[in-house]
């Protein structure tokens, strides 16, 4: 991590990217001692501009219960909040989160939209490797 200080004169000017490095540095306690709840501050600042990366983290926050309440219905929204950016980590949880139904109704397996529980059945077809050693494909 670059120079603390000089990370914090970034954040001070509302620098997205050194509010959510303060952010990590207080949930990880890396040159200063570990307070969530500083954390929360500086991760909400960042992700209020948009910052994918601090969103993620929210989500990370609201998941994991790290000096709030757990609640899967909010790490969801910042994971979505990150995810429809492009962030690849989010898009990984959002899409955990709909298969297991946390944070989420649970997507359904079942096919919609018109679509036909029949399966159609394959046409036989022949195919153009000879089953037999003496017989050329095709012949």
């Amino acid at each position: 991590m670059p120079d603390l200080a000089q990370v914090r004169a970034r954040a001070d000017q509302s620098d997205p990217d050194a509010q959510n490095s303060l952010g990590n540095a207080y949930t990880n306690a890396l040159g200063v001692k570990q307070d969530y709840a500083t954390a929360l501050k500086w991760y909400r600042l960042s992700a209020e501009k948009g910052y994918g990366p601090a969103q993620f983290n929210l989500g990370l926050v609201y998941e994991l219960g790290r000096g709030v309440d757990a609640d899967e219905r909010q790490a969801f929204k910042y994971y979505l909040m990150a995810a429809e950016q492009g962030f690849g980590p989010a898009q990984f949880n959002v899409g955990n989160m709909y298969s297991a139904g946390r944070g989420v109704a649970r997507i359904s397996s079942r096919p919609t939209c018109g679509t036909s529980r029949r399966r159609r059945r394959a046409s036989p077809r022949r195919s153009s490797i000879s089953a037999s050693p003496t017989k050329p494909a095709g012949a």
